[in-house]
């Protein structure tokens, strides 16, 4: 089913509604709309927001916010002052892109950026040798859940930053997209995934000072 399909299931954009914005979980979609709301709009869940109500908001296909036709410049200049979004993307979501995320929303300020990170064929878990790698490095990924990355969640991206997940990672219009060739941890030796752990550090220190996204 379309998007536009399931709106006219809900009499959304019959009423008068526009899709605002999709985002990867319920946790992201209750907090924006909290945003658009505390402005005075109006707003309402796709039907996708009762099938998302899982521990940890897993992803489920996202989770789309309707505002009435006259509220969507105002909601436009609301997210207009709101962080850029990264996603770091690779094929499990268990090494690599993990490690992005946590490095990155350790060192931005979160006023400016914040990073979530997804997998083309997420795993159960995040790789034990990444844990500990992680671990030495003052960041606890033992709780971390690998996600799925959907066509929903990379278009709510500003950059997405892809590693090693090559034509499964989508392209979407409008999305800047870069490529990091990082060799991937999976059943390494410590000292070879303490090294890609480094790697990615300095890669995600760059790109945080390169768009001044730096912590004051």
């Amino acid at each position: 089913m379309s998007n536009e399909e399931a709106a006219e299931d809900r009499g959304l954009a019959g009423g008068g509604y526009v899709l605002i914005r999709s985002f990867p979980n319920v946790t992201e979609a209750e907090l924006a709309a909290g945003l658009l709301k505390s402005a005075g709009i109006e707003v309402q869940f796709g039907d996708e927001y009762a099938a998302n109500l899982y521990p940890r908001g897993a992803v489920t296909g996202g989770v789309k916010l309707w505002v009435p036709r006259t509220s969507v410049a105002d909601a436009e200049a609301i997210f207009a002052d709101q962080p850029e979004v990264v996603v770091f993307a690779c094929v499990h979501n268990a090494g690599r892109s993990q490690m992005a995320e946590a490095f990155f929303n350790q060192l931005a300020d979160p006023a400016k950026a914040y990073a979530i990170s997804a997998g083309t064929r997420p795993t159960s878990r995040v790789h034990p040798e990444v844990v500990e790698a992680m671990r030495e490095a003052g960041i606890d990924l033992s709780d971390a859940q690998p996600r799925e990355l959907t066509d929903v969640l990379a278009a709510t991206a500003d950059y997405l930053v892809t590693m090693g997940c090559g034509e499964e990672c989508p392209v979407v219009p409008g999305v800047i997209r870069t490529d990091w060739a990082l060799d991937d941890p999976k059943d390494q030796p410590i000292e070879r995934v303490r090294g890609i752990r480094d790697e990615i550090r300095e890669k995600v220190r760059r790109l945080i000072v390169d768009e001044e996204w730096s912590r004051q």
